[in-house]
C-alpha cells in the first residue's frame, strides 16, 4: 500500500480532560534494600539518567545510619522496571558529610553531570557518558562558587532541599546556578546567581541582581508569569522585613530581578524558615502557584504549610487549603492519580516524622494522606517521577525516619488509569530579533492535563554542533534525563540569545502534569520545502526516502525502538515499509518526526 507520510508540524489533537481516577496505592520497592542501604539520611537523592540508557538512576548523597554514619555518594541503576545494581561514586575530597547532589549538563554535551554543593566548597563531577564519574581526573578545573553557604553544626537537619537550583537565567542556552551565599549563622544567606561561561566549567558570580538575603531559607525557580524567563521564589528571615517572609522575584531579562509587591506576602503572616518552597500549578491556568513549608517565627515558631494562588502572573493570594504544617522538609509535585490536577507530596517534621500525600480536588481543597508513606524528617527530600517507564508516577523519599527505613522508593501501582503521553506543540515559528531569536508555537494537547497547564521543553542545535535544552533530554526519544522539570517553560514562546543564522534546527516538546513528555515537534517539519531549506539532505516522497549526501539514516518508533537503519550513498533511495504511526528520522546531523498514514 502506498502510505502517505505527513510531517508532524501539521498535526492537531483535541484536549480531553481526564476523568476522576482512583487513589493510587503506593508499595515500597521490596528489593531496594538488597541493592543499597536504607539507612541513608543527611543528604538528598534524585532521579536522573546519567548513563544515557533511557532509564532513571537514583543518584544521591547520604550518611548511612546502618554503617556508622559513613558518608556515601551512590548511583543505583536498573533495567527500567526495577533497580538492580549500585555503583558507589568516589568522594572527591572526603568532605561530603553535609553536601547535596544536584544535576547539571554544564557543557551541553547531552551528559548529565553532578554538582556536590552547599558545603566544603562545591565540586563539579564530569559524566563520562556512561554514568561513571572520576572524582579525581573528572573534576572540572576552575569550578568554584565563591562564598557559597555551608551546612554545618545546627544546620545539618534544617534543610537539604531548595539550597540550589539550575536554570538558564540569561537566555544563552547554558544552565546557570542559583544558590545561597554567606554564613547562615550570622543572619546571612543571599540567593546568588553564578553565570555559566559557555560550558567552560567556570561560573561567574553576579554581584548585583536585586535578590535579598534570607537566613535559613530555601529557593525555587519557575516561569510564574509565562514570559519565557526563569523567575525565583525565596523563603527565610529577611533583615529588611525584620522577620521570616516570602518573596517572589520577576526576571527582568537582564540578570536583574524585581520583587513582586504582593500584599498577601506582607500581611498574611506566612513567613517561614527551615522548610521548603516550590512553584506548581494547582488550578491548571498555566500560572505557577506557590507552596511553602517551614517553621514560622512570625507565628510563634509554628510548623506551617502555606499555599498561594497566582493571579494571572501579577500577584499571589493566600488560600486556606487545610494543609498540615511541617518543617525541615522537602516538596515535589506530580499528577499522581491521573485526574488532570497536579498533586504534591511534602515530607518533614511535625511532632514526629511525617510524609503527606496531598491529592488535589480541583476546587482549591486537598485530601491529605499521612499514613500510606513512611515518615521522614531531618531535612527530608522528595522526588516524584516515572522511574520504570510505565506512565505511572513513582516516589522517592529520603530523611530520618523515627520508625523505619530512612531511604525509600515507592511504586505507584496501577490502581489508577495509566497516564497518556501528550501530543507535541504545533505551528512552530522563529524570527530574528537582533542577536536573539524569538521562538513561538501553539499548545500541545493531552487527555488528562488541560492545554493551558502543559509545560514545554525547548531544544536547539547550533551550526557549530552545540546542543541546547532547558531540561536535559534525549531529543530523539523525547525522554527526560531528570525528573525535575522546574526549569521548563509555562508559556508558548522563548527568546534565545543566539542569532537565527547560528541555529540549524530547533524543536519543542510538551510535558504534562504527570511529567510525561511528547516527542519533539521540529521547526523544520512543516513541509518538504522547509526541510530542504534547513539542509536536511533528504527528501521523502510518498514512501520513498532519497538522500543528497552520503549518510546513515535510522528511523525510530514513537517508543524509541529502532525500526530501520541503513547507510546510503548520495542520490540513493530506499522504500519506507512502515506501519501507520509516528516515527523519528535521524541522520548524523538532523532529527525530524514523520507521520505514516
Amino acid at each position: 500500500m502506498n502510505k502517505h507520510i505527513l510531517f508532524s508540524g501539521i498535526l492537531t489533537a483535541a484536549t480531553v480532560l481526564g476523568a476522576q481516577s482512583a487513589t493510587p496505592t503506593f508499595v515500597e520497592l521490596s528489593n531496594l534494600k538488597d541493592i543499597i542501604s536504607n539507612g541513608y539520611c543527611h543528604g538528598n537523592a534524585i532521579l536522573v539518567d546519567v548513563n544515557n540508557d533511557g532509564n532513571f538512576e537514583i543518584v544521591g548523597k547520604g550518611r548511612d545510619l546502618n554503617n556508622s554514619w559513613q558518608t556515601d555518594i551512590f548511583c543505583v541503576s536498573g533495567d527500567g522496571y526495577s533497580f538492580t545494581k549500585n555503583n558507589m561514586l568516589s568522594d572527591p575530597d572526603g568532605c561530603s558529610w553535609e553536601r547535596v547532589v544536584v544535576p547539571i549538563d554544564y557543557n551541553c554535551d547531552g551528559n548529565v553531570d553532578l554538582i556536590l554543593a552547599s558545603s566544603w566548597n562545591a565540586k563539579l563531577l564530569i559524566n563520562n557518558g556512561d554514568g561513571t564519574f572520576d572524582a579525581n581526573k573528572g573534576l572540572v578545573d576552575g569550578f568554584a562558587l565563591d562564598g557559597e553557604i555551608s551546612i554545618d553544626g545546627d544546620d545539618s537537619e534544617k534543610w537539604y532541599s531548595g539550597l540550589m537550583a539550575v536554570a538558564d537565567f540569561n537566555g544563552d542556552g547554558y544552565p546557570d546556578i542559583l544558590t545561597f551565599c554567606g554564613d547562615p549563622r550570622n543572619d546571612q544567606g543571599t540567593p546568588t546567581i553564578f553565570i555559566n561561561e559557555k560550558g567552560s566549567g567556570k561560573f561567574t558570580k553576579k554581584e548585583t541582581t536585586g535578590l535579598k538575603a534570607h537566613r535559613g531559607g530555601t529557593l525555587a525557580v519557575g516561569d510564574f508569569n509565562r514570559d519565557g524567563l526563569m523567575d525565583i521564589a525565596v523563603s527565610g528571615w529577611n533583615d529588611d522585613f525584620g522577620n521570616d517572609c516570602i518573596k517572589v522575584y520577576k526576571n527582568n531579562g537582564d540578570l536583574t530581578f524585581t520583587e513582586v509587591a504582593s500584599d498577601s506576602f506582607a500581611k498574611s503572616k506566612a513567613g517561614v524558615e527551615k522548610g521548603a518552597i516550590k512553584f506548581l500549578d494547582i488550578n491548571n491556568d498555566g500560572y505557577l502557584d506557590l507552596l511553602v513549608t517551614g517553621e514560622s517565627c512570625v507565628n510563634d515558631w509554628a510548623k506551617s504549610a502555606f499555599l498561594f494562588k497566582n493571579v494571572n502572573g501579577t500577584d499571589f493570594v493566600k488560600i486556606e487549603a487545610g494543609l498540615q504544617g511541617i518543617c525541615k522538609s522537602g516538596i515535589d509535585w506530580c499528577d499522581l492519580n491521573g485526574d488532570g490536577f497536579v498533586d504534591f507530596v511534602y515530607s518533614g517534621e511535625s511532632d514526629k516524622a511525617i510524609t503527606i500525600i496531598s491529592y488535589n480536588n480541583g476546587d482549591g481543597t486537598f485530601t491529605l494522606d499521612s499514613t500510606s508513606i513512611g515518615g521522614h524528617r531531618g531535612g527530608s527530600t522528595v522526588e516524584l517521577g516515572d522511574f520504570n517507564n510505565n506512565l505511572v508516577p513513582d516516589m522517592l523519599v529520603m530523611g530520618y525516619n523515627d520508625n523505619g527505613p530512612h531511604f525509600q522508593i515507592y511504586n505507584s501501582m496501577q490502581s489508577r488509569g495509566v497516564n497518556t503521553v501528550p501530543s507535541a506543540p504545533v505551528a512552530l515559528s522563529a524570527k530574528s530579533e537582533g542577536d536573539a531569536t524569538i521562538f513561538t508555537w501553539e499548545a500541545g494537547s493531552d487527555k488528562e492535563t488541560p492545554a493551558e497547564a502543559l509545560r514545554y521543553n525547548f531544544y536547539a542545535k547550533l551550526t557549530d554542533g552545540q546542543i541546547i535544552t532547558l531540561v536535559p533530554v534525549d531529543a530523539v526519544s523525547g525522554k527526560l534525563k531528570q525528573a525535575n522539570v522546574d526549569a521548563s517553560l509555562t508559556g508558548t514562546s522563548y527568546c534565545l540569545n543566539v542569532p537565527l543564522d547560528k541555529i540549524s534546527e530547533w524543536g519543542v516538546q510538551s510535558i504534562d502534569g504527570g511529567k510525561a513528555t511528547s516527542q519533539f515537534a521540529m521547526a523544520s517539519t512543516a513541509g518538504v520545502e522547509d526541510m530542504e531549506q534547513a539542509n536536511a539532505s533528504f527528501v521523502i516522497d510518498g514512501n520513498i526516502l532519497t538522500v543528497s549526501d552520503d549518510m546513515e539514516v535510522e528511523i525510530f518508533s514513537v517508543s524509541g525502538v529502532s525500526v530501520m537503519k541503513s547507510g546510503l550513498k548520495s542520490g540513493e533511495s530506499v522504500s519506507l515499509d512502515l506501519e501507520s504511526g509516528i516515527y523519528v528520522v535521524k541522520t548524523s546531523s538532523y532529527v525530524t518526526k514523520i507521520v505514516v498514514k
